[in-house]
């Protein structure tokens, strides 16, 4: 069997990662149980002049190493001196000829696509309209969901699996995402709330489902090298609490909210001086996302600064090796527990039996965190408190062996629901044995 898995993101982001990765193995699994041999191609989200694309898939292809990786059909990258809307042009009229005539183009991407036999657009994107342009956000949605419309071309079958949808802030972006998803084999959202905003989109109800994010599917490095790396740093099991962060606020900063990043700054660096002071236990910063894929992205700015904020730093380690998902896994498996503004670093903290709290800034995170029974462990990044943030850190240490019980539990229960998710896409929804799954 052919697959394509489309809208993969760059290591660099190890949330998005650790979907490629679950994502690959609910495939494996799923076509073990039908004896099929499955031939899988990635098509990154970035084409072949984006110099990103050549080291995309660096950590992928080490756990990964029979899958083919491919980049984008549709150009990611605008060249020097090239004006905005000159690119934008350019982009939408290339990408029309190949959805017109597909079979006159020789690009590789489009080639696995016509040659597939399904395409699964991996989950763990935001679809959004966020921009004040009504262009802007046209071209960002045609470069997004360019491999649907030309599966949808080719009558070709394929899901979407597990993502993120809304706000839209416009009607044309509510048709075009209609448009492009109203032909899917299967459809699902990693959290209820998106499946609202597809409905006010105009979906039909019975084709939208609820799946947990993929990364849920994702599973602890056998390798020791985490060992020795936690060995290095005195990291000992259950000793440490991990805590990531992400530059959110550097966009509120820049737009003149200046107090905004500040505060959570000092509002992180007070939880850990608690755990330090109060708790006796050391923190370990990790870094998520090194932002080699994107100059918005890089988590060693705000790590760094909440660094500079807390009073003990003797107690304070910053992890910023390249580590592949799994290892992240195992990261946050050994922590007491997690304190992530990164959703995945939370949903990593799950997979490995970790209680997590949420540093919430957007609905993705209320979504999951609601999904694992773990909404009274939420924080919002807008109005991060201090009391509230002590508050569940006690409650969690408490119970924390009854909590990671029930996290554990129910991490098996959202991997089985996946699975088949998945099994529904590659075979038919008859062969689905509810019981196979249980021990994956």
């Amino acid at each position: 069997m052919r697959i394509v898995l489309a809208d993969c993101y760059h290591d660099s982001d190890k949330g998005g990662g650790g979907i490629v990765g679950g994502a690959l193995k609910t495939i494996y699994v799923a076509c073990k149980k039908h004896n099929c041999q499955p031939d899988i191609y990635l098509i990154y989200r970035f084409s072949e002049d984006d110099p990103r694309f050549a080291s995309a898939a660096r950590l992928t292809l080490k756990t990964f190493p029979d899958v083919k990786v491919l980049p984008a059909p549709i150009s990611s990258r605008r060249g020097p001196g090239l004006h905005w809307l000159s690119w934008a042009f350019k982009v939408f009229c290339i990408g029309s000829l190949r959805i017109i005539l597909p079979q006159t183009s020789r690009h590789k991407a489009v080639q696995a696509i016509r040659k597939a036999d399904i395409i699964i657009y991996k989950g763990g994107h935001f679809y959004r309209s966020w921009s004040k342009k009504a262009l802007v956000d046209l071209v960002a949605l045609y470069i997004l969901t360019f491999p649907l419309l030309l599966a949808r071309r080719l009558h070709k079958r394929y899901c979407l699996l597990s993502h993120s949808f809304g706000p839209f802030n416009r009607k044309t972006s509510e048709l075009i995402i209609r448009f492009a998803l109203e032909k899917c084999a299967y459809l699902s959202c990693r959290e209820s709330i998106s499946k609202n905003i597809l409905l006010q989109c105009g979906l039909d109800e019975q084709k939208v489902h609820v799946t947990c994010d993929l990364a849920f599917a994702a599973f602890e490095t056998t390798d020791d090298r985490i060992a020795k790396i936690l060995a290095r740093y005195k990291l000992k099991h259950q000793e440490y609490v991990a805590v990531t962060s992400r530059p959110w606020f550097q966009k509120q900063r820049s737009r003149g909210i200046e107090t905004a990043y500040q505060d959570y700054i000092e509002n992180m660096a007070a939880l850990c001086d608690y755990v330090i002071e109060d708790k006796k236990k050391k923190i370990a910063l990790v870094l998520q996302n090194d932002g080699a894929h994107s100059t918005n992205e890089p988590d060693i700015i705000p790590l760094g600064d909440i660094f500079n904020n807390i009073k003990h730093k003797e107690s304070v380690v910053i992890l910023k090796e390249d580590f592949a998902f799994d290892e992240l896994v195992s990261i946050y498996a050994h922590a007491l527990l997690t304190i992530g503004t990164r959703l995945h670093s939370c949903i990593f903290s799950f997979v490995g039996g970790t209680p997590s709290i949420a540093v919430a800034y957007s609905h993705k995170a209320e979504g999951i965190m609601h999904m694992m029974g773990a909404d009274r462990f939420l924080l919002d990044i807008e109005k991060l408190s201090v009391s509230e943030g002590r508050k569940m850190i006690d409650q969690i240490i408490t119970k924390r062996a009854d909590l990671s019980e029930d996290y554990q539990r129910r991490v098996a229960e959202l991997r089985s629901e996946l699975y088949k998710a998945i099994e529904k896409t590659l075979f038919s929804e008859k062969t689905v044995n509810k019981n196979y799954y249980e021990s994956e």
